[in-house]
């Protein structure tokens, strides 16, 4: 009788802890959503986002045929136009909001909030994937660490609900295609995978390294992802080309704007003109990190869970050496703390690499852009006092030193703490991954 008393005192002690720590989350949650959406509301905007306000002025068949971006276009249009039926005040959209500046008012931050929704969305929906993944590998309790990890990530909330990037809808479909693929659902995971790419050019990068791997597979199973990459593709962005009145212009933005992402996310390009005259990059630094992973991918533990690990060291080597916008990094990073939490939390590498890239982001944008006047790191001047910062900003920003100025001087080194914290991570994971058997018997012919 006491035996059994004491089991249901445990069990009563067990659930209040449990519920205890389930009010907690909640209330962490709440918390953190409620930040967002404030944040979201009154925040300067990145110029992905100036993009999609602007163009949800325009006309469908221009939307249509913008290229590569037009259902994000569509989708932002089709917000707009809900805003501009709800029963409110309306302002004029171009007078009111443009690059790192905001005009406050009641109208102005509901349509703010109303575009940023989706990103919202999309940022909730990394962190549940996220938090699955890891519960698959660790248990609940890690899972939920994981979760709150990634929603309290100053580098998440400034780059996805204050600058309104659309990268995390890019990297919730990366993630979303590296979990589809580690259970051997090898069509959804080409469908995510079309998707990221329908949304921004570079998560084609990775899809050299899913095929590699499939190598190991099944000849169905590689179908399975090219039918899903390339059907997911053509329904989101060929398919809105037929509809457009001009077809071939649609196409033809498309394909200068693979050629600029090209550039400006891998590195430099060997350039040719084609029969449009447009000019298409091949990016010297795409085919190198490709040609490397190649080079050890024979030595890589054949896990088809390690795609992770694969892509994520892909990614590394890029934006370890490529010109890229800071935001860009927002791709790599659920890849990250996936695999912090699956790895037995080594802290050095990922505290190093996120303090590193979060320090950079912000001196390097925040500090740049408020020179300009428009916005004291990332909040816009809504009174007299932020604008005497940012004028004392401009003031440091041009004072020349050494032939340069004071942000070159400063985010010089940062950029270069990245790069080797990136390198170092790198090789972290590949020495966790690679077998050590055949490296040694590559590295000992070598050296004979």
């Amino acid at each position: 009788m006491r035996l059994v008393l004491n089991h249901r005192i445990c069990d009563r002690f067990r659930e209040q802890r449990l519920g205890s720590a389930l009010n907690k989350t909640y209330v962490y949650l709440t918390v953190v959503f409620g930040v967002k959406i404030l944040l979201s509301a009154i925040t300067p905007l990145s110029a992905d986002f100036v993009g999609n306000v602007l163009y949800s002025q325009s006309s469908w068949p221009a939307i249509l045929s913008s290229g590569l971006f037009a259902p994000w276009f569509a989708f932002m249009k089709a917000i707009t136009l809900l805003w501009a039926a709800l029963p409110i005040g309306h302002v004029s959209v171009e007078y009111n909001i443009g690059f790192w500046y905001i005009r406050p008012n009641l109208s102005t931050s509901l349509l703010l909030m109303m575009q940023k929704a989706p990103l919202l969305a999309f940022d909730a929906a990394t962190a549940v994937m996220i938090g699955r993944i890891v519960a698959a590998y660790r248990s609940a309790h890690v899972a939920q660490q994981a979760v709150l990890l990634w929603l309290i990530n100053p580098y998440v909330t400034l780059t996805t609900e204050m600058w309104g990037t659309w990268d995390i809808v890019a990297a919730f479909f990366l993630i979303a295609a590296v979990a589809a693929f580690a259970k051997s659902r090898f069509l959804e995971s080409g469908i995510c995978l079309g998707l990221g790419i329908a949304v921004k050019v570079y998560p084609l990068l990775s899809l050299p390294i899913f095929l590699l791997f499939l190598t190991r597979e099944k000849i169905r199973s590689s179908l399975r992802l090219i039918v899903g990459v390339a059907g997911a593709y053509f329904v989101t962005g060929g398919v809105l080309m037929i509809f457009a009145k001009e077809s071939h212009v649609a196409a033809a933005n498309t394909l200068s704007q693979v050629s600029f992402f090209g550039g400006w996310v891998w590195g430099y390009t060997l350039e040719f003109n084609i029969a449009t005259g447009f000019n298409v990059g091949i990016s010297i630094l795409a085919v190198a990190a490709f040609l490397f992973m190649l080079g050890y991918f024979p030595v890589w533990y054949t896990k088809r869970t390690s795609i992770l690990e694969a892509v994520a060291c892909l990614y590394l080597l890029v934006f370890a050496f490529s010109y890229w916008e800071p935001h860009f990094l927002l791709i790599l990073l659920p890849l990250l703390t996936v695999f912090y939490f699956t790895s037995g939390k080594k802290k050095l590498p990922f505290v190093a690499y996120m303090s590193s890239a979060l320090v950079f982001v912000l001196l390097n944008e925040g500090f740049y852009w408020t020179s300009y006047g428009h916005s004291f790191f990332f909040i816009p001047n809504y009174d007299q006092v932020l604008q005497h910062y940012s004028n004392l900003l401009l003031f440091i920003r041009q004072w020349p030193i050494g032939g340069g100025d004071v942000n070159t001087l400063i985010t010089t080194p940062i950029r270069s703490l990245f790069a080797a914290a990136s390198l170092y991570y790198f090789a972290w994971i590949f020495f966790r991954n690679c077998d050590k058997q055949i490296l040694r018997r590559i590295l000992g012919r070598a050296h004979f």
